[in-house]
């Protein structure tokens, strides 16, 4: 374990936490893609955007997947937060 990528950038410790941290938004962006609701109901569009996210989000290695995942998955989930404003 002391040779993963997450553990040589943050540390053991701060390896672990990223990798936890990173595997539960993983979990939470798989559930919004397959029940399709987030402050609305999710288009098939959106949905599909976001399953994958949450597969890149729960890999461990290279990190770099995980941030360009968070950051897909949040222009997703702004753009359904703000249509669902308007739409309100």
């Amino acid at each position: 374990m002391e040779n993963s990528p997450a553990s040589q950038s943050f540390g053991f410790t701060g390896g672990v936490v990223v990798s936890l941290v990173t595997a539960a938004l993983g979990c939470v962006l798989m559930a919004l893609s397959l029940f399709g609701w987030c402050f609305r109901d999710l288009s098939r569009l959106e949905r599909a955007i976001l399953l994958p996210c949450a597969v890149l989000l729960m890999l461990n290695e290279p990190f770099v997947l995980n941030v360009a995942g968070l950051a897909v998955a949040l222009v997703v989930l702004a753009n359904a937060k703000r249509t669902a404003i308007k739409s309100a």
